[in-house]
């Protein structure tokens, strides 16, 4: 029995030991796949349930996987169209397809990412010396306009 718990001690102790190495930039499939994610639930339907779909990705999705990044990523589109659709109602009057949706309530998605980028994987990034902000900054508009460009590829 004492053998099995230090061999199980030595396995855990390796694999926490193991480090990861990060890129710079969020890896071009997981863009794809936050493109994927907000495309598929709105284009054929309408932008409401962009937030939905993202909902979805968090539940079930586990915090510390690297597909985790996805969500937020899409998150982070998601929330910044619907901030976007907010500027332009309180401008102009437009119709704001995001009203009365709490979860991309800027103040709700600040609460929110400050939660995830306490995560463990954003804080090994940082010892790496990658600043978690532009690592998902510099894809936001990626999502935004590969979103975009679907939705207009599937109009009839």
């Amino acid at each position: 029995m004492k053998k099995i718990l230090l061999i199980l001690a030595v396995i855990t102790i390796s694999t926490q030991a193991r480090a990861e190495t990060f890129q710079k930039q969020i890896p071009q499939e997981r863009v794809q796949a936050a493109i994927d994610l907000i495309a598929n639930a709105t284009c054929k339907k309408n932008l409401r349930e962009g937030p939905r779909a993202v909902y979805e990705c968090y539940k079930n999705t586990d915090k510390n996987s690297p597909q985790f990044e996805v969500c937020m990523l899409a998150d982070m589109s998601t929330s910044n169209s619907a901030r976007i659709y907010q500027e332009r109602h309180d401008a102009l009057g437009d119709p704001n397809p995001y009203e009365g949706i709490p979860f991309v309530d800027n103040k709700t998605f600040v609460r929110r990412m400050a939660v995830y980028l306490f995560l463990p994987r954003f804080h090994r990034m940082e010892r790496q010396g990658i600043d978690v902000g532009d690592y998902f900054g510099s894809s936001i508009d990626k999502v935004t306009d590969g979103i975009n460009a679907k939705c207009k590829a599937m109009e009839p």
